[in-house]
């Protein structure tokens, strides 16, 4: 029921920042999106998505640029280190974005966009039972929660092993 692209690259390849830049197309064309910014590390989560709320901030430039081609407004409410929700009209249940690490259990309501950013470890290439466990997180956990008739993943990830959770 969704549809996956995924883009495979070296560490220090730019894959984060293509991720910042994908949510706010995204966000910019359809302001009613509910996405989620995965990671493997849910600190690196949010820390990725404070990259994307700095495209609703006037005081930086890149946020003066965004706004004028896309002039879009944080809503008052869900609005933290982990959440991004966009003023609209008949406001979604779900925020706009909200940030998960591969690493808790934490999930969104539904969504129609998920960013994989790295979701899967170094670690996890020499711990056979932890790609299993990824697996079933990734595949079992939050692709479920993909539930719109347009729903897509976006995988930009290292692989680490031939079997790792991407690779499935």
């Amino acid at each position: 029921p969704y549809e996956m692209c995924h883009v495979m690259r070296a560490v220090g390849h730019g894959k984060t920042e293509f991720c910042v830049h994908y949510c706010g197309w995204e966000t910019g064309l359809n302001p009613r999106v509910q996405g989620m910014y995965l990671h493997a590390v849910n600190d690196m989560a949010i820390q990725n998505l404070g990259a994307v709320r700095r495209f609703f901030d006037r005081s930086e430039s890149v946020g003066r640029r965004y706004l004028s081609i896309f002039p879009l407004e944080l809503a008052k409410r869900d609005n933290n280190s982990g959440k991004i929700r966009i003023k609209v009209k008949d406001s979604p249940k779900s925020p706009t974005w909200t940030a998960a690490g591969t690493d808790t259990a934490k999930l969104s309501a539904d969504t129609e966009i998920q960013v994989w950013d790295d979701v899967v470890p170094q670690s996890d290439a020499r711990e056979p039972t932890a790609r299993e466990d990824r697996i079933s997180t990734l595949f079992g956990t939050f692709t479920t929660r993909q539930r719109k008739k347009r729903s897509f993943t976006l995988l930009v990830v290292t692989t680490w092993h031939v079997n790792d959770a991407i690779m499935h």
